[in-house]
């Protein structure tokens, strides 16, 4: 079944982004993988090799509903953050102030 979560606006993250002067950018570009399966999914991530049957544990990318989900387990994560977003596998912590950033 097909996850209808939606992406986030780049135009909203740029209007929260505008007001600040300082940013930094953290690429989970294995972030996918800190999702458990679900035991009764694993057989569908199935694949075989010459050394045996195997199957994912973790969520890899490229199912049909991976970025659905780790969209909607990031927004979670830093739901109540007010200065940061994310957008795909990027966070992006934006602050007014040096100090504040660190």
């Amino acid at each position: 079944m097909f996850d209808a979560e939606p992406m986030p606006s780049t135009e909203d993250i740029y209007a929260r982004l505008s007001s600040s002067q300082y940013f930094s950018k953290m690429d989970f570009c294995k972030g996918y993988w800190q999702i458990p399966m679900a035991v009764e999914d694993r057989a569908k991530t199935a694949f075989s090799t010459p050394f045996g049957l195997y199957q994912f544990t973790r969520m890899p990318y490229g199912l049909q509903n991976a970025c659905a989900t780790y969209g909607r387990m990031m927004r979670l994560l830093l739901d109540g953050m007010r200065q940061a977003d994310n957008f795909v596998d990027d966070v992006i912590p934006f602050t007014d102030g040096w100090m504040q950033h660190l």
